[in-house]
């Protein structure tokens, strides 16, 4: 069969695809691995169909096809990392936390080595308030390193790198930054991960159980709309070494035009520590997180007075948010956590609509039309919010002491 044939089947999987109409798609796909059974879009994309199918019938043959349709999709493609990642789900939903790491650490492998993955990173950086983050952060976490918070001494980062870094910063301080002054080789640099220790504690639980379980399943399951606050939310020891975590690894690379900076799953953040966690989470709290799988999980970290993230709802079933900067770090007792509106997005509206910045005003313009209720719920360290993810919501205005162990951090999971 001609290679316009295979793509004329491919785009009729891809409508049936993205109309959800999933057992036309997988036909359609496998009519296309019967005639080129290698050809990588197929065997991704009967992953994916696969996983969603999963996602509603909770049959683990199909988690298990999907696995073997990505593997198919990398030996085709061993440079794709969004195939890792979705390999790397699969395998985290069957609980296979060693695999599923070394899948979501290969994809960060694949994007650092390609130079095409990395240029929307670079572009990031075009961005001057993105870019003065990305240098202050670095420099405030490379002096903290270098200080031996951890025992260990630090010798990935060469006193050029940091003298560079030093005269940089000083220039950020005084209103004197120039971000041409950075050429292509010092942004590759301020991309690359010089530094990431993962926790080695192994715990039984890293959610606090002294808490009542079945009153906050209840709480959440009983609310309208479904939003319920944890304080005390991971055990001691988990939120010490998160903690630990966040401060000495050098993972926040993803910068972005308010001025803080992400670490994601697949881009440094996993390890059996934190995977670990997200199951801990849903086998804890088994009546909100039922037949639910994460989907995303991600650290932001804040400089002292920024503006956070912007009004937005997000394409999960259950969002989690906890913030885990000590309390008194936090110059405002009154503000600095989270504000939930009582709206989802209309029906009519997709992914872009709800999600992305540039739409904030036609959101906020909704949500006015609708007489939207707002609830405002303020920051506590190693408090929780469990809430519909599709519920509109954004950072609070906060304001937090002016250096780096004091920064907000706010780590989200997504479940779906």
């Amino acid at each position: 069969m001609k290679t316009e044939d295979i793509s004329s089947l491919l785009n009729s999987a891809l409508k049936f695809h993205h109309e959800g109409l999933l057992d036309q798609a997988d036909e359609v796909y496998k009519d296309i691995l019967k005639i080129d059974k290698k050809n990588f879009f197929a065997n991704h994309l009967l992953g994916e169909v696969y996983q969603l199918k999963f996602k509603h019938s909770h049959d683990v043959d199909l988690i298990n096809r999907s696995i073997k349709c990505f593997k198919e999709s990398l030996e085709s493609n061993p440079h794709s990392a969004d195939t890792y990642i979705k390999l790397g789900l699969s395998l985290l939903w069957l609980d296979k936390i060693d695999e599923a790491d070394k899948c979501f650490k290969q994809s960060y492998s694949v994007v650092t080595s390609e130079p095409t993955f990395l240029k929307n990173d670079l572009n990031r950086l075009n961005n001057k308030q993105a870019i003065e983050a990305m240098i202050k952060h670095e420099f405030e976490q490379l002096t903290y390193i270098d200080g031996d918070p951890d025992g260990i001494r630090n010798t990935k980062f060469s006193s050029e790198y940091y003298n560079f870094l030093k005269a940089q910063y000083k220039k950020i301080q005084e209103g004197r930054f120039e971000s041409k002054e950075i050429n292509h080789e010092m942004r590759l640099k301020l991309l690359k991960q010089l530094y990431n220790k993962p926790p080695k504690i192994n715990l039984e639980h890293y959610i606090n159980i002294k808490n009542d379980i079945a009153q906050i399943e209840l709480d959440y399951i009983s609310s309208s709309p479904e939003i319920i606050v944890i304080d005390n939310f991971l055990s001691e020891k988990a939120l010490e070494a998160i903690q630990k975590f966040c401060l000495s690894s050098n993972i926040f690379k993803h910068p972005y035009k308010n001025g803080y900076l992400g670490a994601f799953l697949e881009k440094g953040l996993s390890n059996q520590f934190v995977l670990k966690l997200t199951q801990n989470l849903k086998n804890t709290f088994k009546k909100i997180f039922n037949n639910l799988y994460l989907t995303e999980a991600w650290i932001y970290k804040y400089d002292s007075e920024q503006n956070g993230i912007n009004i937005h709802a997000d394409e999960a079933k259950v969002n989690v948010n906890f913030w885990i900067t000590p309390n008194e770090s936090n110059l405002n007792q009154e503000s600095g956590g989270l504000i939930i509106w009582d709206k989802i997005p209309d029906k009519n509206w997709v992914f872009e609509d709800y999600n992305y910045i540039e739409n904030t005003s036609k959101i906020k313009n909704m949500l006015k039309k609708n007489n939207a209720k707002k609830i405002k719920i303020p920051y506590k360290e190693n408090r929780a919010v469990i809430f519909n993810s599709q519920l509109f919501h954004c950072t609070d205005k906060y304001t937090f002491k002016n250096d780096f162990i004091n920064r907000r951090l706010n780590v989200t999971l997504l479940y779906g």
